[in-house]
C-alpha cells in the first residue's frame, strides 16, 4: 500500500540490508486496501459531495469535499449531514441552514431545526417557545405556533399538507385565523411553498367526490355528470388510490370504485396505507377485546385476518405486524409469507429484522423475497448495494447475497455505518480514512488530502517518542517507519529510525540509516553526530573482530533476491541488485546522432519493464507475517517486503526514463506517443 521511496543514490551494500530490514520489520499493520481520502480525522457520510469533519485544534465542525480538501471551513459548532444540498449547522447565536458553498439560505438565529426527510426542502423552525416552517428557501409561516408537525402523506397531487394543534382558516396571503383549539387544522401548500385552499383531489382519470345536500357522491370533474348519486354521509379523504375512493354512511365505510360499486363494506374504519404502495387497504374495527386491524387489498379480498395487534405499511408491498400474541413478522402481501421477527429498518430494497429469539439480525430482500441465510451481532442498513454487520466479533461487509466482500482486522477498523457516493468510513493505523465500495467506480472521485505528510509524521513521532521513552525500540522503529514510507525525506524520522536499529542491535543498518539522515538534511546535526560516533564504535569492533561472516551472509541473501526477482519478474530482467541503481540516466548521447527508432526502442524497452513491474506488484500484492505468526495482505501470491520495495522503486525508474527518453526525443525532433505505463499509478 506504501511505498518507502528513497530519492538518493544507496550503495548496493545498503541496498542489501534495506531488503533484509524489509523483510523482518515491515509493520504488521500492512494492509492492501486501497484507501480513498487517507489522514482525515473523520469517517462520515458523504452527501451532495461533502463530508463533515471535526477540526481537533479549533474544535469545531467544516466540511471537505471528495478532493480531500476543506470545502466549507470549520467554524460550526454543530453539524448536520448534507441533504438535498441543504445541511442544518449550529453557531454560537444559533442554528440555520447552508447551501453546499457554506452559504446562509436561513440565517443561525433559531433555538432547533427540523428537516423533514420526507419532504426535500422543508424544516420545522423554532424560536422563543414558537414554531414555523420553512420551505423552498424562505419562512412561510413565521415561528410563533405552539405546534407544527408534518401529516402523514405530506404531498396529494402536488399539495403539500401539514397539521398542528391549533384549528384555523388560512387566506392565499399566508394570515391564519385562531378560531378553535379542539379541532386539528390542516394546511395546504402547492410545490412553490404557498399556502392555498383545500383542494379538490381528482382522480387519474378526472373523477372527484362532490356533495349535495350534505350528501356525497361521485362525478366526472370535467362534464359534471354524475357517477354515483350523492347518497353517503361523509367522505373521510378525497384521496384516490387505483380510482378508489372510501364514503362513510352510519357505522358503515365503503371502498368504491370509479363506476360507483362497493367493493368493500365494512363496520369500522377504512383507510389507505400511507406509502404508495397503491394495492391495499386496512380495517380497524373495535370491539370487546380491543381494536382489530386487518388487510385488504383493492379488490376485497382479505389478506390478513383482523388481529388485536397492528398492521403498518412498509414499502413494495411489505407490512409490519403483531399479533394478538404480541409474536411480530414481516408479512409480504404478495406471496402471503411471513418472516418472523420485530421490524427494524427498511434501506436499500432490503428489509433489517431482529430475530424472534435473540439471535441477532437478519435481511429480507425486498424484491426477491429471500432471507439470507446467516444471522449476525450486529447489522446497519444497506446502502449501495452493501450492508456493515458485525460476524464473531469482527464487522465485515456483505453483498445483497450474503457474500462477505471484506472483514476488518485488527488494523483496520469498519467505523462508517454504510457506504455512501462510494467511500466508506474506516480506521486504520491510528488514522481515520476511506475505503472505496468495490462495486462502484472509483475514478468518480479524485479523493487525495493535502497535508497527509504533516499529519501522519506528528501523529507518529509521538508515538514513536513515547515508545523510545520506555525503551521499546522494535514497537517505535514500526512508528518512524510509517513516516518514512508516507515521507520519504523526513530526516528526522530516518534518524530515529537508525536510533532503533542501533539499540536492537544492528549497527551497520543503523549507520546507514543515519548517513541517509544527514544527505537528506545537511542541517540534521543529530543524524552527523549519531554517524560519526556510530562508525568509531564499528571500527573498534571489526578491528576486535576481522570475520566477514556476517556481510558473506548478507551478500548470499542478496543475491538470492536477485535472483527471486529475475523469477517474479518473468526471468528477462536484468535490473538485480547489484547492477541497478537510481540518480543515473541510462540513455548515451555520445554519438549526437541517435535515430527515431533508437529512441522508439529505448522507450519500448522501459515501457516493458514498467508493464512487467506494474502487473507484478498490482497481481502479487504483500503478505506479512508478524512476530505471532499471523500474516496479512493480498489473499494472492505472496511478495516479500524488501522485494515490494525494490520492485516499486525500479517500476516509477522506468517511468522516469520512460519520460526522459520521449523529451530527448522531442529535442531531437522525433516524436513518441506518450504510453500509459508512463503514468500508471500504484495506489498501494
Amino acid at each position: 500500500m506504501h511505498a518507502f521511496l528513497f530519492q538518493r543514490r544507496m550503495t548496493t551494500k545498503f541496498s542489501f540490508v534495506l531488503m533484509l530490514l524489509a523483510i523482518i520489520f515491515l509493520p504488521a499493520n500492512a494492509i492492501d486496501y486501497k484507501y480513498a481520502l487517507f489522514g482525515v480525522d473523520t469517517y462520515e457520510e458523504f452527501h451532495d459531495g461533502l463530508a463533515k469533519y471535526y477540526d481537533t485544534e479549533n474544535k469545531l465542525y467544516g466540511y471537505i469535499g471528495t478532493n480531500g480538501k476543506p470545502a466549507i471551513a470549520s467554524q460550526f459548532i454543530k453539524a448536520d449531514n448534507f441533504f438535498n444540498g441543504q445541511a442544518i449547522v449550529k453557531t454560537p447565536t444559533g442554528e440555520g441552514i447552508i447551501n453546499t458553498q457554506g452559504q446562509f439560505l436561513l440565517q443561525p438565529n433559531y433555538s432547533s431545526i427540523k428537516a423533514e426527510e420526507d419532504i426535500p426542502g422543508l424544516y420545522i423552525i423554532e424560536r422563543d417557545g414558537g414554531k414555523g416552517v420553512f420551505y423552498n428557501n424562505r419562512i412561510i409561516i413565521e415561528p410563533y405556533m405552539p405546534d407544527i408537525s408534518t401529516h402523514d402523506f405530506p404531498f396529494i397531487e402536488g399539495v403539500n399538507v401539514l397539521d398542528g394543534k391549533y384549528y384555523g382558516d388560512i387566506s392565499k396571503s399566508g394570515s391564519v385565523f385562531h378560531t378553535d383549539i379542539r379541532k386539528t387544522p390542516v394546511y395546504y401548500f402547492d410545490q412553490e411553498g404557498y399556502l392555498i385552499e383545500k383542494p379538490k383531489i381528482i382522480s387519474d382519470k378526472g373523477l372527484e367526490v362532490f356533495s349535495a345536500d350534505k350528501k356525497y357522491g361521485i362525478r366526472n370533474a370535467s362534464t359534471k355528470k354524475v357517477i354515483l348519486q350523492p347518497v353517503y354521509s361523509y367522505c373521510k379523504s378525497q384521496m384516490w388510490v387505483d380510482e378508489r375512493v372510501i364514503l362513510g354512511e352510519g357505522d358503515n365505510e365503503y371502498l368504491i370504485d370509479g363506476a360507483g360499486n362497493i367493493i368493500l363494506k365494512a363496520l369500522g374504519i377504512l383507510y389507505f396505507n400511507h406509502t404508495p404502495v397503491g394495492k391495499f387497504i386496512n380495517l380497524t374495527t373495535y370491539g370487546d377485546g380491543g381494536i382489530y386491524t386487518s388487510l385488504y387489498s383493492l379488490d376485497g379480498k382479505n389478506l390478513v385476518p383482523p388481529t388485536n395487534g397492528y398492521i403498518k405499511p412498509l414499502e413494495l408491498g411489505w407490512f409490519i405486524c403483531r399479533n394478538e400474541n404480541i409474536d411480530s413478522y414481516v408479512l409480504n402481501a404478495k406471496t402471503g409469507r411471513k418472516y418472523d421477527g420485530e421490524y427494524f429498518s427498511y434501506s436499500d430494497g432490503m428489509i433489517r429484522v431482529t430475530d424472534n429469539n435473540g439471535k441477532g439480525y437478519y435481511y429480507v430482500n425486498a424484491e426477491t423475497g429471500d432471507r439470507l441465510p446467516n444471522n449476525y451481532e450486529i447489522a446497519y442498513d444497506f446502502s449501495e448495494g452493501l450492508a456493515v454487520v458485525k460476524i464473531n466479533g469482527k464487522k465485515s461487509i456483505i453483498n445483497k447475497k450474503g457474500d462477505i466482500v471484506f472483514t476488518e482486522q485488527d488494523n483496520f477498523k469498519i467505523e462508517g455505518d454504510k457506504f455512501s457516493e462510494g467511500v466508506l468510513g474506516v480506521r486504520s493505523d491510528y488514522n481515520n480514512c476511506y475505503v472505496y465500495n468495490p462495486y462502484q467506480d472509483q475514478n468518480k472521485y479524485t479523493y487525495r488530502q493535502d497535508g497527509i505528510k504533516s499529519k501522519i509524521s506528528d501523529r507518529y513521532f509521538y508515538l514513536g517518542n513515547e515508545a523510545l521513552k520506555n525503551k521499546e525500540y522494535a514497537k517505535a522503529k514500526e512508528y518512524f517507519y510509517i513516516i518514512m514510507m508516507n515521507d520519504p525525506q523526513n530526516s528526522s524520522a530516518i534518524n530515529n529510525y537508525g536510533v532503533c536499529l542501533n539499540n536492537l542491535g544492528y549497527k551497520e543498518e543503523a549507520l546507514e540509516a543515519y548517513q541517509m539522515a544527514a544527505d537528506i538534511d545537511p542541517d540534521n546535526t543529530i543524524a552527523k553526530d549519531n554517524a560519526k560516533s556510530l562508525k568509531e564504535e564499528i571500527k573498534v569492533y571489526k578491528r576486535e573482530n576481522r570475520s566477514n561472516t556476517f556481510w558473506n551472509a548478507l551478500e548470499s541473501f542478496g543475491n538470492l533476491l536477485g535472483q527471486m526477482s529475475n523469477a517474479l519478474s518473468g526471468g528477462n530482467s536484468s535490473y538485480t541488485p547489484s547492477n541497478y541503481s537510481f540518480g543515473g540516466d541510462d540513455l548515451s548521447e555520445a554519438s549526437g546522432n541517435q535515430s527515431a527508432s533508437y529512441y522508439q526502442t529505448q522507450y519500448a524497452k522501459w515501457e516493458s519493464l514498467a508493464e512487467r513491474h506494474y502487473n507484478s506488484i498490482t497481481n502479487l500484492g504483500i503478505k506479512i507475517r508478524d512476530s505471532k505468526g499471523n500474516r496479512s495482505g493480498s489473499t494472492l501470491q505472496s511478495m516479500g517486503g524488501g522485494r515490494y520495495v525494490q520492485m516499486k522503486q525500479q517500476f516509477r525508474e522506468a517511468q522516469r526514463q520512460m519520460r526522459n527518453t520521449r523529451l530527448n526525443a522531442k529535442n531531437k525532433g522525433f516524436t513518441i506517443p506518450q504510453s500509459k505505463w508512463e503514468t500508471a499509478t500504484i495506489n498501494y
